[in-house]
């Protein structure tokens, strides 16, 4: 079965410690697993998906609300783009 994910492009233009906690949720969305060990969960067909990283993971949602403050990243400043991938095991 194929997903359709909205992820962040880590684009070169944002600061270093940034873009390394984009990518890495990137790679943990597409992937279904982070470095940290959270594993993606799926909510139905057509739903949400979850992904409990560890508290210390840049890619967590406090950690990189906290980068994007720190350097003043806005949420107009990043760029979502369509993947489209099949579904984690």
């Amino acid at each position: 079965m194929n997903v359709a994910y909205v992820v962040i492009r880590p684009s070169p233009a944002l600061p270093h410690p940034v873009r390394q906690a984009l990518a890495r949720r990137r790679q943990a969305t597409l992937t279904g697993r982070c470095a940290c060990g959270a594993r993606l969960s799926l909510e139905g067909r057509i739903g949400h998906a979850t992904m409990g990283h560890e508290s210390d993971c840049p890619a967590s949602n406090d950690a990189l609300r906290a980068l994007l403050d720190e350097h003043g990243v806005r949420a107009d400043d990043l760029e979502q783009e369509l993947v489209v991938a099949k579904a984690p095991a």
